[in-house]
């Protein structure tokens, strides 16, 4: 096979069949901080060497280079292009609130620090090796160290406060610092791209620097104060840089900055983050407990609904939240596709209303159409397009439905209730489904859902007069999304299943297992005896109740409304990093006319399953009023059925050993990927290969 690419250089590395640039795209995120920090750091120490050694006659231009705004206006300048640079943290205390409040992933917290920490220990030796002379001129001879000299690098606090103080000071600047930067990157405020981000770090960083940072001379970052700490142990300095003022590297500039950026992240969260926080979701249940609030109220005590009260996040009813999001969502995956390939036709927009109740919009994409097109199927030259037939669909209906359909419907949702009526119960759903069928064999189909459906009380007239909502009798949400190839590339299924995990992580440790679990068993076709695809995620009936799938009410999932949304948004976000990487690199592969055969029996398998076992497919043709089009967009444009075809049941070719996985499902985000900690060992035993002193950190026990 052709080296994996993709047009404009726009290449995932961790799609990549070679191993040295996998590797690469795993340590990207590592090698981001680490580099970030000591840009971050030489801005910073520079400048302070260039303010403080040009005050001695003897190693001055002629003039003092500086003051105390040329050291704000250097560390803010210096964070800025860190941040520009790098796009990551460039801070262990803010990679903290990022984990505790925005579901950044646990296991990358000890690979980043420690790429942050030795990130400071370079930039500082950086500075130190550019300043040398002008250290030995200042400090009266080659060798001798001081900690008048050791502030160039960490952070000495003025005499006249005491430790505590300092430990105050520091926390004050950090929560200033992390607020700010929440504030800086909440995308339910701001769409800025990277250059203004930076841009806006400069500012917060050199005002707070400026406000409240002469005292302790701001380290507000543990990494920026132990790393240059760290090397001037290492360079001569020895333990004074650790031993002065009794542990007062530890208090202020680790323990302070670390609690600080907690407390600034909490308090954004509280009272100014418009999204669901679980952290504070969870402090909110506890405070609830304690004032002996224990949870004893009946489940579905209508007058204490969740769904009828205004939402702690957002005073908007559910069913509304989720009718913006999907049509976001919708515009964002369209727009993605579009630009995968700009030269084809756009996809077309297709707005309609449903008689019985609801709208809704089909963005269908569909090759042009000629006689060649029909005849020779394989004639690539005259199907230039990558993708042969797409459907992005958002739907929100409502009505009444059928008894038939309750009647169905109850088997796999257990909180729906019998009608007392024989017209049937009002409904609301609201979804988004898509499918996509690429062109080339090598790029595999992908289908996602993502739905809300809620069951009221019938309205009678006293609600119609009044306006008043129907009490709401049951709610659940569910969706998934799944890849259906027909060549096996495994490094694509652990893309597609490594993203969708991390986006699960959040909001509960047991979810991705689960939904996959739940989706292998879903999406096979019993006749066949195989799946239809490699899996991904599904889940259903996803409410406040108990829930059969997720039996451990001990393990964290979401159980709230507003949790269960934000899980939702989460994988529904994760749906274009996970799928259009992948098209983008397999679209452009040689395929030949046998492969083109594989790939049109594999869609008829598509289409046994969709049109036998499928509930969304079997409800939208029960429900009155349904759009037929819409509902049968997810079926290919073409398929093909042979007669005991010898295809797939050959050994030792591509297409049995796709249909070996289909019949024994396979775990695609195994746990032997690389840990953090194994990321740490490597970077800690590269540092050290290198030569770099380390004949003095016995002494302060490193």
């Amino acid at each position: 096979m052709p080296s994996s690419s993709a047009k404009n250089g726009n290449i995932d590395p961790t799609l990549e069949r070679n191993p040295v640039v996998r590797a690469r795209g795993w340590l990207m995120p590592y090698a981001a901080e680490f580099l970030g920090v000591m840009v971050f750091v030489m801005f910073g120490c520079g400048a302070n060497c260039q303010v403080n050694l040009t005050r001695n006659p003897s190693t001055s231009p002629g003039f003092q280079a500086g003051s105390w705004t040329s050291l704000s206006l250097g560390w803010g300048a210096g964070l800025a292009v860190a941040v520009w640079v790098s796009g990551g943290h460039v801070n262990p205390a803010v990679t903290l609130a990022m984990a505790v409040f925005r579901g950044f992933p646990w296991r990358q917290v000890p690979g980043f620090w420690l790429s942050q920490l030795l990130g400071g220990i370079c930039g500082a030796g950086i500075v130190y090796g550019n300043y040398l002379r002008a250290i030995d001129i200042n400090e009266g001879g080659i060798g001798i160290r001081t900690l008048s000299t050791a502030g160039y690098f960490g952070t000495i606090p003025v005499s006249y406060l005491s430790n505590a103080e300092c430990f105050v000071s520091e926390l004050i600047g950090t929560a200033l610092l992390v607020l700010s930067l929440f504030a800086l990157l909440d995308k339910s405020k701001n769409n800025w791209h990277s250059g203004e981000v930076a841009v806006g770090i400069f500012v917060m960083f050199t005002g707070i620097a400026a406000a409240v940072g002469v005292q302790t001379s701001f380290a507000y970052n543990p990494a920026r104060d132990l790393g240059p700490r760290m090397f001037t142990a290492m360079v001569g300095y020895g333990r004074q840089v650790f031993t002065f003022r009794s542990w007062y590297w530890l208090y202020a500039p680790i323990i302070g900055d670390f609690l600080g950026g907690l407390i600034g992240a909490g308090l954004y969260d509280v009272f100014l983050y418009k999204e669901k926080s679980n952290v504070v979701s969870k402090l909110f249940q506890t405070l609830r407990s304690c004032c002996g609030d224990n949870g004893s109220k009946p489940l579905f005590n209508r007058s204490h609904h969740p769904l009828n009260l205004e939402m702690a996040t957002s005073p908007k009813p559910m069913r509304q939240r989720v009718e913006e999001y999907i049509n976001q969502l919708q515009d964002q995956i369209v727009t993605a596709l579009e630009e995968t390939d700009p030269n084809a036709p756009k996809f077309k927009r297709d707005s309609w209303v449903r008689a019985q109740g609801g709208s809704g919009r089909s963005c269908v994409f569909a090759a042009p159409i000629n006689d060649d097109n029909i005849i020779d199927p394989n004639n690539v030259q005259e199907q230039p397009t990558v993708l042969e037939k797409g459907g992005v669909n958002i739907s929100v209906v409502h009505g009444l439905l059928p008894p038939a359909a309750i009647k169905q419907m109850r088997a796999d949702h257990t909180s729906m209730p019998l009608p007392e009526r024989q017209e049937g119960l009002p409904f609301f759903a609201a979804g988004l489904s898509l499918v996509i069928h690429p062109r080339n064999p090598h790029a595999p189909t992908v289908h996602a859902n993502y739905r809300y459906f809620e069951i009221t009380e019938p309205q009678d007239e006293s609600h119609k007069e009044s306006g008043e909502t129907p009490q709401v009798l049951a709610w659940w949400f569910g969706g998934g999304s799944d890849l259906t190839p027909s060549y096996l590339y495994p490094e694509d299924a652990i893309h597609f299943h490594k993203t969708i995990s991390d986006a699960c992580a959040p909001h509960g440790p047991q979810l991705y297992p689960t939904f996959k679990k739940w989706c292998d068993e879903y999406f096979y076709i019993t006749h066949r005896n195989e799946s239809r695809g490699i899996g991904g995620i599904f889940f259903d009936d996803l409410n406040e109740g108990p829930h059969l799938k997720l039996p451990n009410n001990d393990v964290k999932r979401p159980t709230t409304p507003d949790e269960i949304f934000a899980f939702v948004k989460s994988v529904g976000d994760a749906f274009v990093p996970s799928y259009v990487p992948i098209l983008r690199i397999r679209h452009t592969t040689t395929y030949t006319p046998h492969q083109r055969r594989w790939q049109l029996i594999r869609r008829g398998r598509y289409v046994e399953f969709n049109l036998v076992y499928d509930r969304g497919t079997k409800f939208g043709l029960m429900t009155p009023g349904a759009r037929i089009e819409s509902i049968l967009m997810s079926l290919p444009e073409t398929a093909r059925w042979e007669y005991m075809s010898e295809l797939g049941n050959e050994e030792g070719t591509e297409e049995a050993e796709l249909v070996k996985v289909l019949r024994e499902p396979r775990d695609w985000v195994p746990e032997s990927h690389l840990s953090s900690l194994s990321l740490s060992l490597f970077l800690f035993c590269t540092l050290l290969h290198s030569g770099l002193p380390t004949k003095n950190w016995g002494k302060w026990g490193v």
